[in-house]
């Protein structure tokens, strides 16, 4: 019997439920209202019980479509599934998609000589990096790797040398827009270092793969001795290895952000539905990461939104309990910039000794160069880092 059935969309913008609560997330991305409920549709093309398109799609929506799936970077699916048959557009809006998704692939060739420019200049600086995200997806995860774009160049290198990657960039021409808040803030407690060059491509150096709590958690030298090669451009470059990606997948869309993209959505309906790496091997790198809690919110947001055939997955998800605080810490993200600030205040309780809790709230309230103390901002927070439990 075939698992495959025609797409119904959801009245409701859904909660993902955990057993003893409920987190609240953001409402999906803005998009023409007549073709919101497609994306969904397109970013599960070609998956394991992928829903439907409707049997005529109005020639007043194609245009529609197609500008929604650009700007969700869906264009490569979307094109896939006209090429198929599955979706028909008009002859004008199949022409704007095909541009579209011309002009994304040639955007990322441009990214994929900038990572292997920038991999050449650490290399001879002798910063080990992992590349992370877009192109490792693409080349290792697809079979048609340009079906995948993505905006720019991700790395991971060691806490240690994210110093020294940031100055090799900045002498190779890179701009940095954000300074940073106290010296040494980078190689402890930072996620990423942007570095922007002239041509607006830019670079994010990663000491880890997560802001706050989870981030800390992170065994970040764990990432960088289970790699997997790939070649690129008649040069191998390391990517995380396969569990690793699909859970900095659902760290990417559960805590990297507060509403996350549908590209994003396709990356972990992907991987769950063709189950290339065992759930087991899946769950044990969560364990490692201790973030059982934010693959758990993943399977449940690909089950809402996409609701492709994922049956193991949503087994393990259904015979797992999420303790309370760690529903807390989940929903964090997802609260705005005072959630931010929270899940910020967070980490505080994480971090591994006096001296780093004190850095880090230095670095918060009293950053070099501010006009003002940031310290206001956070003091109607400061009970809750102080608070035991």
């Amino acid at each position: 019997r075939s698992t495959r059935r025609a797409y119904r969309p959801r009245s409701g913008a859904g909660r993902p439920r955990y057993r003893g609560g409920v987190i609240p997330v953001d409402e999906r991305p803005t998009v023409p209202v007549d073709v919101s409920h497609l994306l969904p549709v397109v970013a599960a093309h070609g998956l394991r019980g992928a829903p439907s398109f409707p049997d005529e799609l109005p020639v007043t929506l194609s245009s529609s479509l197609v500008t929604a799936a650009r700007s969700s970077r869906l264009t490569g699916p979307l094109l896939a599934a006209v090429r198929a048959g599955s979706i028909g557009l008009s002859d004008e809006a199949e022409s704007l998609l095909v541009d579209a998704h011309r002009e994304a692939l040639i955007w990322c060739l441009q990214l994929e000589q900038r990572l292997l420019e920038v991999h050449d200049l650490l290399e001879r600086a002798d910063v080990p990096c992992v590349v992370v995200k877009g192109p490792a997806i693409a080349h290792l995860d697809l079979a048609d790797p340009a079906e995948r774009t993505w905006a720019d160049v991700d790395i991971l290198v060691p806490p240690s040398h994210i110093d020294r990657a940031v100055r090799v960039l900045l002498a190779s021409g890179g701009v940095r827009p954000y300074a940073e808040p106290r010296p040494g803030w980078d190689r402890r407690f930072a996620k990423s270092v942007e570095v922007r060059a002239a041509d607006q491509i830019e670079v994010d150096v990663h000491r880890s793969l997560a802001d706050g709590v989870y981030g800390e958690r992170i065994p970040l030298d764990h990432l960088h001795q289970t790699t997997e090669p790939f070649e690129l451009g008649g040069q191998t470059l390391r990517a995380l290895s396969p569990p690793a990606r699909v859970v900095h997948a659902a760290y990417h869309a559960v805590v990297g952000s507060m509403t996350p993209t549908w590209s994003n959505r396709r990356d972990l309906a992907r991987y769950f539905t063709e189950r290339s790496v065992p759930v087991a091997a899946v769950v044990e790198e969560a364990r490692l990461w201790r973030g059982e809690a934010v693959l758990w919110a993943a399977v449940d947001l690909v089950r809402r939104d996409l609701q492709v055939d994922a049956g193991e997955w949503y087994d393990w998800a259904d015979a797992t309990v999420v303790l309370p605080r760690e529903r807390v810490l989940v929903s964090r993200p997802r609260h705005g910039d005072a959630g931010l600030g929270r899940a910020r205040l967070d980490l505080v309780r994480e971090l591994p000794s006096l001296g780093d809790r004190v850095a880090y709230l230095r670095a918060l309230a009293f950053p070099v160069g501010a006009k003002d103390s940031a310290f206001t901002r956070y003091r109607r927070w400061l009970p809750h880092v102080f608070r035991r439990g």
